[in-house]
């Protein structure tokens, strides 16, 4: 009935407002929001229908700016006064965890439900939510918007460095592939200590031994496949009878074009 007494304004279905009630609610964490009620609610079962722990007693929507709505997950803890956003000693916070992240400059409405009970028994009653503003800063990340077949490499010839208007060449496509392939194939092993494993171990100009082509063929076709345009590649290991090596290297990308071509490696 109209007039019913307690924090409910107008009275519940039965004539009598509850005493527990919402005082506010802030972010304390990127997804996060803590409820402060102004006495203790039950605590005693995540599955109870009545219970501050069951984590469907939270409702969340945005109430200022655009966005996904926020969904209810969890509750992390109950806060006892003194603690950050309780003001009063009696007031409890009941730390609500969401599936995302609440967005600086969106406001949010946190509604609890009518089923709730404080710890003594008592109902809820108006007001039931309250707003608040998020706390986490979106984070943008850079689009690549180039594929794997675009890799873009320093332009290089036999004198080294390509330079154009007084800025280095680049390359891409086909070219990029042969002159990574290549710098693979010409650089001895563990040259750069931010890339471990990287390179080969031929020695320039130094004659090699037949027992070690083997393994040096193996590990130089595993190498080329690591590049992330090479789809497959085959080498051949030729060695001359001073012991100098030729290799031949053929490589197929993910685009289906070929590559065949010879290095002098030792």
């Amino acid at each position: 009935m109209l007039g019913g007494y307690g924090a409910e304004a107008f009275g519940d279905p039965m004539g009598g407002g509850g005493g527990l009630h919402v005082d506010r609610a802030l972010a304390v964490g990127g997804q996060v929001v803590r409820v402060v009620l102004n006495k203790a609610p039950k605590t005693k079962s995540s599955l109870a229908i009545n219970d501050g722990l069951n984590s469907s007693n939270y409702g969340l929507t945005i109430a200022t700016g655009t966005g996904t709505t926020p969904l209810s997950v969890g509750v992390l803890q109950v806060v006892q006064f003194p603690a950050f956003g309780l003001l009063t000693a009696g007031e409890v916070g009941v730390d609500v965890q969401v599936d995302r992240p609440l967005v600086v400059g969106l406001s949010y409405l946190v509604t609890v439900s009518t089923g709730l009970v404080a710890s003594d028994g008592d109902s809820m009653g108006s007001p039931y939510g309250a707003t608040f503003v998020g706390a986490a800063r979106p984070t943008f990340t850079r689009r690549n918007n180039r594929s794997k077949n675009e890799i873009i490499d320093w332009d290089s010839g036999d004198n080294g460095l390509t330079v154009s208007g007084g800025d280095i060449g680049t390359v891409t496509g086909l070219p990029s592939t042969k002159l990574r392939c290549m710098r693979r194939t010409l650089t001895a092993k563990n040259s750069f200590a931010h890339l471990p494993g990287y390179g080969i171990g031929f020695a320039p100009k130094t004659p090699l031994s037949t027992a070690r082509t083997g393994a040096l063929k193996a590990d130089l076709a595993q190498q080329l496949r690591q590049e992330p345009d090479v789809d497959s590649a085959t080498t051949n290991v030729r060695q001359d009878v001073r012991g100098f090596v030729t290799v031949t290297e053929n490589i197929k990308t993910k685009t289906k074009a070929t590559l065949t071509f010879t290095v002098a490696a030792s």
